[in-house]
């Protein structure tokens, strides 16, 4: 263990504790000294040790040194457990064995001796029996069968009711109708109706003459929804521009966005 170093205010501190612990052993000594004297005092003189307390009661009936000198050779004796068995007899035993040897094994009582003529007999009548699992059915009627099968072949196959018949007019107006559409550009997939945001993107970028940030997009919104009472927040707002930017841009193709200076893009009408 390192040795500490101590410092003078340090060791004058400890002969102050030392000192103190002195003067407290001082006076408890005195303390004891005075009550030792005073009990001195106080002691009775010439008076003897209290002894053991003698045992109240009957005396015992004194020990005979003849029955205990008996019970001690009754104990040296071997203890036997139960009564003496009779003495074998080698001869009985030997016949017994000789007995046991010479009968069968046998489990259970011996079952009848087989009859070679009845199992002969029995396996004979069940190879001439046919074998047949409940009762035997009708005789086939073979001109049933095949007008059943004739019939069968001529009759169309149909599964449930017969649907209406096609209409060739319509069909081929609404084939018409498709080709002549003009295909969405952007990424396939379900394109929704326009919502009421969508609608209100499109009139301001219409009205601008040149690509707007979405900055000001925004804060249109803003005013427009104040002016409708609507309770929806800024976050949920520009969330909804975005995705209405995204579905005008990537899906509908009405709205293409143009770099900026600053962050972000440009959006503005397609020119048909």
């Amino acid at each position: 263990m390192a040795k500490t170093n101590l410092t003078g205010f340090d060791v004058k501190a400890l002969i102050a504790a030392y000192q103190a612990d002195l003067r407290q052993l001082d006076y408890k000594m005195g303390q004891i000294q005075s009550a030792i004297s005073d009990l001195e005092k106080r002691a009775p003189k010439n008076e003897e040790a209290p002894g053991p307390e003698k045992v109240k009661g009957k005396p015992g009936p004194k020990a005979n040194p003849e029955k205990a000198a008996a019970k001690a050779k009754a104990t040296e004796e071997p203890k036997v457990k139960g009564k003496p068995g009779r003495k074998p007899n080698p001869e009985k035993a030997a016949a017994k064995a000789k007995k046991a040897a010479e009968e069968p094994k046998a489990k259970g009582k011996p079952g009848p001796k087989p009859n070679p003529e009845k199992a002969a007999a029995k396996a004979k009548k069940a190879a001439e029996e046919p074998k047949a699992k409940g009762k035997p059915g009708p005789k086939p009627n073979p001109e049933k069968a095949a007008a059943k099968a004739k019939k069968a072949a001529e009759e169309p196959k149909t599964k449930g009711k017969p649907g209406p018949k096609p209409n060739l007019e319509k069909a081929a107006a609404k084939a018409k109708k498709t080709s002549e559409e003009p295909k969405v550009k952007g990424k396939p997939g379900r394109v929704g109706g326009m919502s009421i945001w969508d609608d209100f993107v499109m009139a301001e970028l219409s009205k601008a003459k040149s690509p707007i940030p979405s900055s000001t997009i925004l804060e249109a919104m803003k005013k427009h929804r104040d002016k409708l009472k609507l309770q929806e927040g800024d976050a949920v707002l520009k969330s909804k521009l975005n995705q209405t930017l995204i579905k005008l841009t990537t899906r509908l193709g009405l709205v293409s966005k143009h770099e900026s200076e600053g962050r972000g893009f440009n959006y503005g009408v397609n020119k048909k």
